[in-house]
C-alpha cells in the first residue's frame, strides 16, 4: 500500500493494485477532501455509482489508518487525473489505425458516446491480437 502522496493519489493507487479499476479511476476523477473523522469525494454524476461500492469505504478507512465517515458529494471537479500507476505498457493502445476506428463506428459505442459525452476512449485494443 503507497505510504506518499496525497490522499487522492494513495487510493488510486491502492485501488489499482486491488484491480478494483473503475473504482480507481472514479476516484482519480474526483476531488477529494479529508478532515479528522471525514472524507469528502466530489465528483461528477457519470462517477457516482462506482464511488456507491463498499469496497470505497473499507478502502479508505485501511489507507488512513482511521475510521472515517465517506460522503459523496455531485459538483464541479477542479482535480487533475491522478497521476497514472505504472502499468504494463501494450504495442497496440493507441488510438490510431484500423482498429480504433473500427470500434470507434461501431453502433453501441456511438450509443455509449451519446449517452456518456462527457466519457473518452482512451485506448483501444486488437482483441484478435491477444
Amino acid at each position: 500500500m503507497p505510504t506518499s502522496g496525497d490522499l487522492r493519489t494513495r487510493l488510486h493507487a491502492t485501488l489499482i493494485e486491488a484491480k478494483q479499476l473503475h473504482l480507481a479511476d472514479a476516484v482519480e476523477h474526483c476531488d477529494v477532501a479529508e478532515s479528522a473523522n471525514e472524507v469528502v469525494f466530489t465528483t461528477s454524476k457519470v462517477f457516482q455509482m462506482f464511488l456507491k461500492d463498499p469496497v470505497l469505504e473499507a478502502t479508505v478507512k485501511r489507507v488512513t489508518g482511521r475510521p472515517v465517515r465517506v460522503t459523496v458529494k455531485i459538483g464541479e471537479v477542479n482535480a487533475a487525473p491522478a497521476p497514472s500507476v505504472a502499468t504494463k505498457p501494450r504495442a497496440s493502445a493507441s488510438l490510431e489505425g484500423e482498429t480504433a476506428e473500427r470500434a470507434l463506428a461501431h453502433p453501441e459505442v456511438k450509443r455509449f458516446q451519446e449517452l456518456f459525452p462527457d466519457a473518452q476512449v482512451r485506448t483501444v485494443r486488437d482483441l484478435k491480437e491477444s
